[in-house]
């Protein structure tokens, strides 16, 4: 967990900066090259201004919604 100082520190650029943020690694997911996803056909969606808030969805969910693209590999 990073302060508002910290992130301020670090060059977030924020206007209004929260108190605190969660801020964690991610490691990138080898095996989905060449994959796009319509995010528009997931069923429970955040949809118009609340579609900017982040979303947890499955992979199981992600990938019914997944489509091989050869094109772009």
């Amino acid at each position: 967990m990073l302060s508002k100082k910290s992130m301020l520190d670090l060059g977030y650029p924020s206007k209004h900066p929260k108190d605190f943020y969660l801020v964690f690694d991610v490691d990138e997911a080898k095996g989905f090259e060449g994959y796009e996803w319509d995010y528009h056909k997931l069923p429970d969606r955040l949809k118009n201004r609340q579609s900017a808030e982040p979303q947890t969805v499955t992979l199981y969910l992600l990938m019914s919604v997944a489509r091989r693209n050869f094109l772009a590999l």
